[in-house]
C-alpha cells in the first residue's frame, strides 16, 4: 500500500484518477452502445489523458485484435494513471515542503 500512497493521498491526484476512470467508461460505453459508420476516435482521450507513460500501446504489434488488446489497453492505462497520479502526489508534496520552508 505504500506504493499507491503518493497516488491517493491529496484530491489532486485523486480528481485525476477519476477522470481517467470517467474517460475508460466513456470508450467502454462508446465502444458496446454506439454504432459508428467510421471509427471512432473517443479511445485516444485515455491515452493522451495518461502520456507520455501510455505510449507504450504503440507498439502493440498489429496482430493482437479484440479481447486480448482491449485488457492490454486497459491494464496500460491503468497503470500509466497510476504513476501519473504518483508524479502530481509527489509534486504537491514537494510544493507544499518548499512553501513551508
Amino acid at each position: 500500500m505504500d506504493l499507491l500512497r503518493p497516488s491517493l493521498d491529496n484530491w489532486i491526484s485523486r480528481t485525476y484518477l477519476a477522470v481517467v476512470a470517467l474517460t475508460l467508461v466513456f470508450v467502454g460505453v462508446d465502444t458496446l452502445f454506439v454504432s459508428h459508420a467510421d471509427a471512432s476516435m473517443s479511445a485516444v482521450v485515455p491515452v493522451l489523458l495518461t502520456a507520455p507513460e501510455s505510449l507504450v500501446l504503440l507498439l502493440t504489434p498489429d496482430g493482437v485484435d479484440g479481447w486480448a488488446f482491449g485488457v492490454a489497453y486497459v491494464a496500460v492505462i491503468a497503470v500509466s494513471a497510476l504513476a501519473n497520479a504518483a508524479f502530481l502526489g509527489a509534486l504537491l508534496r514537494r510544493l507544499r515542503s518548499s512553501a513551508t520552508a
